[in-house]
């Protein structure tokens, strides 16, 4: 009697789960859809924004609370039939196929098969950002939080290497790689979220991004990238030990002006 009294205490008793919450995954049934939008509802012909042109878009809803917070994508394929891959800020993955007349088919869910420490908490797959490799088809995913850059299969089942970029060390826990390109030439930039530069002289924040361009693939190189600033449109700024227009002019590095001087020996 005693044994089966304590058995039914124990639900009672045992203190529960304290700690982080475990990180959301999506479920076992595939479930959404896609409903075509405009780009301007009131006038749903139109297709040019600047010097842009919309070919259109989706809204994706699920009856699954983990669907959402998709951070980054790759589009492949051709028109007939486009090959989605969404990633969201939890490492959760979706993939689907839009044909020319934007009716979706084979719907997938998956999650990252691993990643920076246990995977148990958002913090360890706070993906951000993904580029693809056009020769292998490869992945790689920024982890904002980690600072830290994985580079998986195309299938986002094997993971290829992994590396903590040292330049990337002082970058805010929450605010790393946001963003990642590839270039034509295979050289990578990172771009940083939180991490503005300062001003020298008045230690006020500049308007620019600090980010870092890597020669080719970071988590083969690197060590092979260096920093830069990128600044919005219209703005300037000069960077050079001497400013020679034509003129023979020339600019010290104290002196923001070309001054029409000769040249000092």
């Amino acid at each position: 009697m005693r044994t089966w009294l304590l058995i039914l205490l124990l639900p009672i008793l045992t203190p529960g789960w304290d700690g982080h919450s475990r990180l959301g995954l999506l479920g076992s049934k595939v479930a959404f859809t896609a409903t075509p939008v405009a780009l301007d509802p009131a006038h749903p012909s139109r297709r040019r924004v600047g010097r842009l042109t919309y070919l259109g878009g989706v809204q994706l809803k699920s009856p699954d609370p983990v669907f959402g917070g998709f951070s980054s994508l790759t589009v492949e394929g051709k028109a007939e039939r486009r090959h989605f891959t969404l990633l969201s800020d939890g490492g959760n993955i979706v993939r689907f196929d839009i044909d020319a007349a934007w009716r979706i088919g084979a719907r997938r869910f998956a999650e990252l098969p691993s990643g920076p420490s246990t995977g148990w908490e958002k913090r360890d797959r706070d993906s951000e950002s993904m580029i693809v490799d056009p020769a292998t088809g490869d992945l790689s995913i920024g982890f904002e939080y980690a600072n830290a850059i994985w580079r998986y299969d195309h299938q986002l089942k094997v993971v290829r290497r992994h590396t903590a970029l040292p330049a990337m060390h002082s970058w805010h826990e929450n605010g790393g790689s946001e963003a990642m390109v590839r270039l034509p030439d295979g050289a990578t930039i990172v771009f940083v979220e939180t991490v503005l530069p300062k001003l020298r002289r008045t230690l006020q924040r500049s308007p620019g991004r600090i980010a870092i361009r890597f020669s080719s693939d970071p988590t083969v190189e690197p060590n092979s990238g260096f920093g830069f600033v990128y600044l919005p449109p219209k703005t300037m700024i000069r960077a050079t030990r001497r400013c020679c227009p034509m003129g023979a002019s020339w600019c010290s590095t104290a002196d923001s002006r070309c001054r029409s001087t000769s040249r000092p020996s």
